[in-house]
């Protein structure tokens, strides 16, 4: 019987997927995990990546699997693999988790609900979302660059948030002056 190592010993894999796994700039990403589950969800293989990236994942009968890659600070990955008899070799690349900005808004008496934020992303484009019960409010799935947050006719809320790859950032807005003419939008 022919032995494969997969995360352990395997007697006798019969499909068997093995590549490497990189951020966008071609980086070796060393603690991503790998596995590899068939039609009926059931996990047939997993494995954590040594320090060159590299995963192999092995199954003892050809066939139709979903293959996940995750790791810290990056967005899982998913993808139907159909494996054959034999090694097949699949590469992956990993995009880093989105950036966020989180706060709340409040004013003299206490935090307010309902109230419009507005977030200018980087390209000019508008977001706007409204506070929940408890003052929160929550911008995400943004790139990285200088966004600026503001609760639209109130200028003294406005400032800026340097966002960085897959972080969250946070900018609480105290509302205290009465609201101007509105502005453009």
């Amino acid at each position: 019987m022919a032995e494969v190592y997969a995360s352990g010993p395997v007697d006798f894999a019969v499909a068997m997927v093995t590549g490497t796994v990189r951020d966008r700039s071609g980086r070796v990403i060393p603690d991503a995990t790998a596995t590899l589950v068939d039609t009926s969800g059931t996990q047939v293989d997993q494995c954590a990546c040594p320090p060159c990236g590299h995963y192999w994942l092995a199954t003892d009968a050809p066939g139709s699997f979903l293959a996940i890659w995750s790791a810290a600070r990056c967005e899982p990955r998913t993808t139907r693999l159909d494996l054959p008899p034999g090694t097949v070799h699949y590469d992956v690349t990993l995009l880093p988790h989105r950036a966020s900005v989180a706060g709340t808004v409040s004013g003299p008496a206490g935090a307010l609900t309902g109230v419009t934020v507005r977030l200018v992303l980087p390209d000019g484009e508008l977001r706007r979302t409204v506070t929940d019960e408890l003052g929160r409010y929550l911008f995400e799935g943004l790139h990285p660059g200088e966004h600026v947050v503001d609760l639209p006719g109130h200028p003294s809320t406005r400032g800026t948030v340097e966002l960085v790859e897959g972080e969250r950032r946070f900018r609480d807005l105290l509302r205290h002056d009465p609201p101007s003419a509105p502005e453009p939008l």
